[in-house]
């Protein structure tokens, strides 16, 4: 009696779940009594389950054991067949075999759940109708096996080699089979529902055709070649929306190619003098609008990163599209070659690890391009514009560009993050600060951060303590404004048909008002009438400039160099002209009142009824200068020097001459002192001024 309950036992007894069976200890059994059991099994499966008693091996450690194969003769090359021993309908739940070499195994409706055959040798195995839940075969040679309505769900499959296997109705529901390989292997109405990794397998002229639980995704970046699909999946219908996905694309990303194209020509046509005048730009393309050439520096980046994100964001979608799509079609052509033929569809090949090889030169030369046109022109552009800007000397304008090339780089990064990880399959790992110090984006904060350091040197100046014209001879060209010979103000058609005593009044002067023009190059500029009201002037070259009728109250021009410049009839009250070069210039009937003129060299200037009266000349150079009937009443001279001066008819009441050099009793005899107020130095004498 005993005997028949032992030979009836189910042929898939009950077992524990949720991995109860892998934490019971595995028992280890001699070779002697393995044979006994494989003996005895073997007479149970030949008698028909009379005989002998069915093999029981669960929970055993079989890795170690010596398995005894059959060799046969057969009509194939080498002429023999190896066998492995049977175990048909055998019980060996959580056994481990790792590592064992059963070519030939018969294994037929066994019960193999939770079970451990990895890095083992099964060519030709007979696991038909076997119950292999959760089996692990990683690694494992299982060339032709016969799988047949094997239950492997869960089963783990990794690395294991299956060419030519039959797969036929099996059941690999929630299997791992990452880099498995399928080649030559029958699949045909296998169960792959949830199945992973299957698109990181070798899947070549493999027979899938009436395989169930696929949704197509299951093949992205997948190798196909030769395979035969299910009809419901051979027609990849996410083709068609990658196609209009990057039609859509394709029009926004040329529209953003045509404003960077519009932005370069716009900023490199532009001259400084125009920037600086913020006069008005040509027509804008299609809306035909006219704004000034400072808005646009405003406007366009704005519009140009909006556009710009947009892109990214629509391109998200055709990155995401393709992802899902096989890496190589079963007619053997690449993703880029079924795709939408699109540049940008081309960097596929950058990314699937099955497509990266064998590109040409041409191809990485394409993909390099296709790189910097969607993410990097913007970027560049943005870069244009704030390099372009800097003359202006404007915080609010520069920062903003420093913002948007902030922005700008912080989307290139994160959107090219995103179209990589999406195009590799991968997740990013998470934020740490150590790696960041490390990566790109450090890097390219870097040049951020070196935007606003070139930006305050070029706006504020970098000389500290030295001398004006030490900076201002070692600063680059490219942080001072070029207005040479630039025509500020503008003239009228007639101008030069006017009589030259009042053509100057025709002159509609420019309007520079608080304008930061410091460090300029302005050598020969016309500026009659102009407005520079508290315009800052420091370190500028206004050599040969006319300057004739010029508002100039207010501003300042500390190290200004005005060598030879045309001022008559100016006003520059309260001007600063500490350290100024004056040098033959013409500031006739200007008025200088509450000016600074420490240190400025006024050699042979021509101050003929110029108003500077309140003004400061401490140590500076009057050498030949011109001072007719010029008003210096209440002004300061200590250390100023006289020599060579014409001072017939000059008003120096109320001021305090003992302290300068240079003075001569004939020059002051010529000019107009206060016997009472005026103090001389020792030796010379006051003539009293007519009334």
């Amino acid at each position: 009696m005993t005997d028949d309950k032992e030979n009836n036992k189910p042929d898939t007894p009950p077992t524990n779940s949720g991995g109860a069976s892998e934490s019971q200890p595995l028992r280890k059994i001699s070779d002697e009594e393995l044979q006994t059991i494989l003996e005895e099994h073997k007479k149970w499966v030949e008698s028909s389950e009379k005989e002998g008693s069915r093999a029981d091996l669960s929970h055993c450690d079989l890795s170690h054991n010596h398995w005894e194969l059959t060799t046969i003769p057969v009509d194939r090359p080498g002429g023999l067949l190896t066998l492995g021993p049977t175990l048909n309908k055998a019980i060996m739940v959580g056994t481990k075999l790792c590592g064992v070499d059963l070519p030939g195994a018969r294994l037929k409706h066994a019960n193999l759940i939770d079970a451990d055959l990895s890095h083992s040798q099964l060519a030709r195995v007979e696991l038909e109708g076997a119950s292999a839940i959760r089996l692990q075969l990683q690694h494992s040679t299982m060339r032709a096996a016969l799988l047949l309505g094997t239950d492997l769900s869960g089963a783990n499959l990794s690395d294991a080699d299956l060419t030519d296997a039959d797969l036929n109705l099996a059941n690999l529901t929630g299997a791992t089979v990452a880099r498995a390989n399928f080649e030559k292997a029958n699949l045909q109405k296998t169960n792959l529902t949830k199945v992973e990794g299957l698109n990181q397998s070798k899947l070549h002229d493999c027979n899938l055709c009436g395989a169930t639980g696929l949704k197509g995704t299951e093949f992205a970046r997948a190798d196909i070649t030769g395979a035969k699909l299910p009809e419901d999946l051979k027609e990849f219908k996410s083709l068609a929306v990658v196609e209009e996905i990057s039609k859509n694309a394709r029009k926004i990303f040329l529209a953003m190619l045509l404003g960077c194209a519009y932005a370069w020509l716009t900023i490199l046509t532009t001259t400084d003098a125009r920037l600086i005048l913020n006069s008005v730009s040509s027509p804008l393309p299609i809306i035909g609008a006219e704004i000034r050439i400072a808005y646009f520096y405003y406007a366009a980046p704005v519009i140009l990163l909006g556009l710009y994100i947009y892109l990214h964001l629509y391109l998200q979608r055709l990155w995401e599209g393709l992802s899902k799509l096989p890496a190589i079609f079963e007619d053997g052509k690449r993703l880029d070659e079924r795709a939408y033929p699109w540049l940008l569809n081309g960097l596929v090949r950058r990314h699937f690890d099955k497509l990266k090889g064998g590109r040409s030169g041409i191809e990485k030369t394409e993909e390099l391009v296709s790189l910097f046109l969607a993410w990097w022109v913007v970027p560049l552009t943005f870069g244009l514009f704030w390099y372009w800007y800097l003359v202006r000397h404007h915080w609010p304008g520069t920062g903003l560009h420093i913002v948007l090339i902030s922005l700008s780089i912080a989307c290139a990064i994160l959107f090219y993050r995103k179209h990589a990880d999406s195009l590799r399959g991968s997740v990013r790992p998470a934020f740490h600060w150590k790696r960041f110090y490390r990566t790109r984006t450090f890097q390219s904060m870097s040049v951020v951060a070196l935007c606003a350091v070139v930006s305050y040197g070029a706006i504020e100046g970098l000389y500290f303590e030295m001398e004006p014209d030490r900076w201002y001879g070692d600063t680059p060209s490219w942080a001072r404004a070029d207005l040479r010979e630039a025509q500020l103000s503008t003239i009228p058609p007639s101008y030069w048909s006017m009589d030259s005593a009042i053509r100057d009044d025709a002159v509609r002067g420019a309007n520079l008002r608080g304008a930061d023009l410091r460090y300029a190059h302005m050598q020969g500029s016309f500026l009659v009438n102009a407005d520079l009201k508290y315009a800052n002037l420091e370190g500028s070259n206004l050599w040969l400039s006319n300057l004739s009728n010029a508002n100039l109250d207010s501003a300042n021009l500390t190290g200004v160099d005005l060598t030879d410049a045309e001022l008559p009839g100016a006003t520059l009250r309260f001007a600063k002209l500490s350290d100024a070069e004056l040098d033959y210039a013409n500031l006739s009937d200007a008025t200088m009142m509450g000016d600074t003129l420490i240190r400025a060299v006024l050699k042979a200037t021509n101050l003929t009824d110029a108003d500077v009266r309140n003004s400061n000349f401490d140590s500076a150079r009057l050498t030949d200068a011109i001072l007719i009937r010029a008003d210096l009443r209440h002004s300061r001279f200590v250390g100023t020097v006289f020599d060579g001066a014409y001072l017939r008819g000059t008003k120096l009441a109320a001021t305090n001459l003992t302290r300068t050099s240079g003075l001569t009793q004939v020059q002051i005899y010529q000019a107009c002192c206060d016997t009472l107020i005026t103090k001389l130095p020792p030796g010379l004498t006051i003539k009293q001024c007519q009334k």
